[in-house]
């Protein structure tokens, strides 16, 4: 009973000091542990500020190449980001000073996608939103609602977060920038996947040494995240398949 009771107690402790925690989190934390984190994950290659001061920051672009050349829409702005009730999916943005909620589906009529507030690209289409990792002749994505992720400061991608780690969400991919995006059901085993080896049909030497790399900690140095060691995996490929002519 005694053990029971002294149980009981440290638990309370720890709920009281992790509440305490989250309330820190959403008012004010202390500088110097904001300093940590941030070495912490600079060393990981981790950009974790947003960054406000991006030009591409929260904007909308009616076309890719409007995101190229730095155009973005006019009179919108990403406010508050995104919610999702029984599966329709709804972007909180500010037009014209005000602020309303829009339906994935209607922004996708008007623009083709959006910068979030860490500069981080997502495609939109009728369905959804969709993280770009790798923009090119053929184009990797991940479904914005399943996986946060966010800009290194070399400006590569980091996903810092898979619904369940081993396997909550899946990889896409289109032909070009503006193709239909495709789920490349891509085996965890050895990246096997006939829509990539469908696109990458014109060069097969690429998508028969992504089969033969079967090293499923090369690209994340973590047994525990052999499902976003996949995905990094067919970036490096698909990277290398865009080289190509």
């Amino acid at each position: 009973m005694k053990q029971n009771k002294i149980f009981l107690i440290v638990f309370a402790a720890m709920l009281i000091g992790t509440t305490f925690c989250y309330a820190q989190k959403d008012t004010k934390t202390d500088p110097r542990f904001d300093k940590f984190m941030d070495k912490v994950n600079t060393s990981k290659g981790i950009q974790t500020t947003p960054n406000l001061e991006k030009p591409t920051s929260n904007h909308f672009y009616k076309t890719y190449q409007d995101y190229v050349n730095n155009n973005p829409a006019p009179n919108i702005l990403l406010s508050k980001g995104r919610t999702e009730i029984m599966g329709k999916a709804s972007y909180t943005v500010d037009k014209n000073g005000v602020i309303d909620k829009v339906s994935v589906k209607e922004l996708a009529s008007e623009y083709w996608g959006f910068c979030d507030k860490y500069g981080m690209l997502h495609r939109l289409t009728d369905k959804d939103a969709y993280i770009v990792i790798v923009l090119g002749k053929i184009t990797q994505y991940v479904r914005t609602r399943d996986c946060s992720g966010t800009v290194n400061k070399d400006s590569t991608f980091s996903l810092l977060f898979g619904m369940s780690g081993q396997g909550g969400y899946f990889d896409y991919a289109s032909k070009g920038v503006d193709g239909e995006i495709e789920d490349l059901d891509a085996s965890l085993k050895n990246g096997k996947s006939k829509e990539l080896e469908k696109m990458m049909s014109d060069h097969p030497e690429v998508y028969k040494l992504m089969l033969e790399d079967e090293d499923q900690e090369k690209y994340i140095k973590d047994k525990y995240r052999k499902r976003e060691n996949l995905t990094f995996k067919l970036q490096h490929y698909i990277r290398e398949y865009n080289k190509l002519p």
